[in-house]
């Protein structure tokens, strides 16, 4: 039987750890309008959707893939709401 064991940090995993802190940093900018925070926030998701398949496999409870399942809606819906309702409008704005 093969134990189990943690494997080493990779490339992948660092670069989808920088694209996570500048999405967190996109998040603040969505809050305020930002429209800086726009652009980032949308490439920040369709890079980790692109990380997240070449990634290799994972193991998810039916509660944790529910709330990941959720989150990646969820983040469909603010890119929708930014680039085709009224919402884009509040973007056009210079933020402070």
């Amino acid at each position: 039987m093969e134990e189990y064991y943690e494997k080493p940090f990779g490339i992948l995993d660092v670069v989808l750890l920088i694209i996570a802190l500048i999405a967190m940093v996109s998040y603040f900018g969505i809050f305020f309008f930002a429209k800086w925070a726009k652009n980032i926030f949308t490439a920040t998701y369709i890079l980790s959707c692109i990380g997240m398949v070449v990634d290799e496999v994972v193991i998810k409870s039916g509660i944790e893939a529910a709330f990941s399942e959720l989150s990646i809606f969820c983040a469909g819906v603010i890119v929708a709401c930014m680039y085709i309702s009224n919402v884009k409008d509040y973007f056009i704005k210079e933020s402070a």
